[in-house]
């Protein structure tokens, strides 16, 4: 089972009801519940009926504009009785009779029987679609993830990558009335609800994979987490270890060689999960090594 870190917005695995290990609150819409009948990790999962699923006020923790976000999770799919169903969407309004207002994301087992991971984007459809090459299969535990990179979308089933797709443009820019939906599109206005169980439901507000991974193995090599560990020596030889990514490795050393020579601020600040925040000051610092896990 994946495990709470500053990068997830949303985590969910289903054993202790409807609980987002984040705080998050999810109210469940026409009776969806838990299950101890299936599950892929722990004693059960969620399960829905076409008719049923969870849906949630959004907050800025799924404001990802035009940023890198991954939505994934495991899922058993009951039939293909009902095509197009959808996973996850956020929108930036409730939706339309099925027509979809400003902008939103959503993950969905498509038309053709595969996954999809999308945009609406400028008050259209159109937007941009990453479409997956294979079946998902009916009674069979699949994990499911659609990732934004820069401007490309990747779908990935069962951590294998299926497709690629340019998303120039493409944001999630939600207002006051936005919803996130697990399970259906906003308000079920489209009628595609999901049909199955879904377990280890997980948002995080960055590209986890852009290449092949084991969605069995939480260690798994992700894109921008866990690559490089950054020791630094305080005064009193006291030590502190930041998992970082290259992006937050050389904005250390900028700021620390910044500091250095008189044009830096006093401290650096270290974002961890749960909004902690950890404050280096430059005076205290007597070294640091890094430690490269990249290769």
């Amino acid at each position: 089972m994946y495990e709470l870190d500053k990068y997830t917005v949303s985590l969910l695995h289903f054993d202790d009801e409807i609980k987002d290990e984040t705080g998050k609150v999810w109210t469940a819409k026409n009776s969806a519940a838990v299950s101890t009948a299936e599950s892929k990790f722990g004693k059960s999962s969620l399960y829905l009926n076409s008719t049923q699923y969870l849906s949630s006020p959004n907050n800025g923790d799924f404001s990802f504009n035009s940023g890198d976000f991954t939505v994934e999770c495991w899922v058993k799919r009951n039939d293909y009785s009902n095509i197009n169903q959808a996973l996850f969407e956020v929108v930036s309004d409730n939706g339309n009779a099925g027509n979809p207002v400003g902008y939103g994301a959503y993950l969905t087992l498509g038309a053709s029987l595969n996954g999809v991971f999308g945009f609406y984007n400028n008050n259209s459809t159109s937007g941009a679609a990453v479409v997956g090459t294979t079946v998902i299969p009916v009674g069979e535990w699949t994990h499911i993830a659609g990732v934004r990179h820069n401007n490309t979308l990747y779908l990935f089933k069962n951590g294998v990558l299926e497709n690629t797709a340019d998303c120039t443009g493409c944001s999630v820019n939600p207002n006051s009335a936005t919803l996130a939906n697990i399970g259906s599109y906003a308000n079920n206005a489209w009628g595609n609800a999901y049909s199955g169980y879904i377990d280890e439901f997980r948002i995080s507000n960055i590209a986890r994979w852009t290449e092949n991974f084991d969605p069995n193995d939480p260690s798994s090599p992700q894109t921008d987490d866990g690559k490089y560990l950054l020791t630094i020596t305080l005064a009193e030889e006291v030590e502190r270890e930041y998992p970082v990514t290259k992006d937050e490795l050389e904005a250390f050393i900028k700021w620390y060689d910044s500091s250095a020579n008189g044009t830096g601020s006093a401290y650096y600040t270290f974002d961890k999960f749960l909004n902690r925040k950890d404050y280096i000051v430059f005076d205290k610092i007597l070294t640091f090594e890094v430690t490269d896990f990249s290769k």
